[in-house]
């Protein structure tokens, strides 16, 4: 009887085990060794390989492009930093009256509030300090008001509220943001509704002005402390 072919076709003869060790063994060591000896003696050998086999190793030169006719001159400003300022902003560059010192501005808080106690320090190099205090008998709140600029320039407002009585929140924070405005009357065009809001919650809540900055933040070491920051743009 003839046999039977097997199923699974004539076997594939076996590739001997020594050889893929060999070849992994001669890849690793010799394409090193081989790098080595071309870019030898400053890559000279590797210069004279390719001159026998005519290949251009140089570098290549760029193109220069002359190109005719009228050329525009690139703008004094890149246009992401180009802009231009609404009067309101301007408003803003000059915040106290020109024809006020900043002393006569401090001492002028009595105006706003009759029982403010202001107080000016002149420093080094123009500099200056205003601080007044201003109580509210009926509700035990209190609020402390502290300035700081350059000539006539404020640089810092600071307004620290004392929170004894919740119930009459109101009755402290109106008035303080009619000594902030007196001191910078372009406030007015901000609501400051919002930073009121969040006082008693012990959030924090930051707004823009231009490229001024206010911020209200509740004070770490005791939860009835409010401190209301606006930072001038320098």
């Amino acid at each position: 009887m003839t046999p039977e072919p097997s199923p699974q076709g004539p076997s594939k003869p076996k590739r001997p085990a020594w050889k893929t060790p060999f070849l992994i063994f001669l890849l690793v060591f010799t394409i090193p060794i081989a790098v080595t000896v071309l870019f030898a003696n400053g890559g000279r050998n590797l210069a004279r390989i390719a001159a026998i086999l005519h290949i251009d190793l140089s570098p290549k030169k760029e193109e220069v492009v002359i190109r005719k006719g009228r050329v525009h001159a690139p703008p004094a400003r890149p246009p992401v930093l180009s802009r231009s300022f609404s009067p309101s902003e301007t408003a803003r560059l000059l915040p106290m009256n020109l024809n006020r010192t900043a002393e006569e501005i401090c001492l002028g808080l009595t105006s706003v509030a009759s029982n403010a106690t202001p107080t000016f320090t002149p420093a080094a190099e123009d500099a200056w300090e205003c601080t007044a205090s201003v109580a509210f008998p009926d509700t035990s709140n209190s609020i402390f008001l502290q300035i700081r600029g350059t000539e006539q320039r404020v640089r810092t407002i600071r307004v620290k509220y004392n929170l004894i009585d919740p119930s009459h929140l109101d009755e402290m924070f109106n008035p303080s943001v009619q000594l902030i405005r007196y001191i910078r009357p372009e406030t007015a065009m901000i609501d400051l509704s919002g930073m009121k809001d969040i006082m008693v919650t012990g959030k924090e809540k930051y707004i823009m002005f231009g490229t001024d900055r206010i911020s209200m933040k509740q004070e770490l070491m005791d939860a009835r402390r409010y401190n209301l920051l606006i930072t001038a743009a320098q």
